[in-house]
């Protein structure tokens, strides 16, 4: 017999029969191998984390692992080996930084001539001898 919220008695039909422990499917604790690790970030407690790409399995299972769950330190290490080496590349392929005027505009698109002499708008206080433009 069951009895409801009310405390009334009510006979309703409740199953006694045999209970099934269903099968525990069995978790895969193997290790797999690092193909290479995409990137990094770092969490609130200044752990870093790493995207692993694993060895003959597709980006769906890409996983953050945390740096203390890998068993060799060399995926990390060639990780950042290939960061540094990209900012060197990076920054050999920078342009030149564009010199800006103080109005926020390019140097070079203040540049005019007055019979062969060159002058810039230098500020707004120092106009162009010339021309008196600010």
């Amino acid at each position: 017999m069951i009895k409801d919220d009310l405390r009334s008695k009510k006979s309703e039909p409740y199953y006694t029969g045999p209970f099934k422990i269903g099968i525990i499917p069995n978790i895969d604790t193997s290790a797999h191998e690092v193909e290479k690790i995409l990137q990094h970030r770092r969490m609130n407690n200044n752990k870093d984390e790493y995207m692993v790409k694993w060895k003959n399995l597709d980006d769906s299972h890409n996983d953050w692992v945390q740096e203390e769950d890998f068993h060799h330190n060399r995926p990390i290490q060639r990780y950042w080996e290939r960061r540094r080496d990209q900012q060197t590349i990076v920054s050999l392929q920078k342009p030149r930084p564009v010199r800006l005027s103080p109005f926020g505009k390019p140097a070079k698109d203040l540049e005019r001539t007055h019979g062969g002499i060159q002058c810039r708008k230098s500020s707004k206080y120092n106009p162009c001898s010339y021309c008196q433009e600010y």
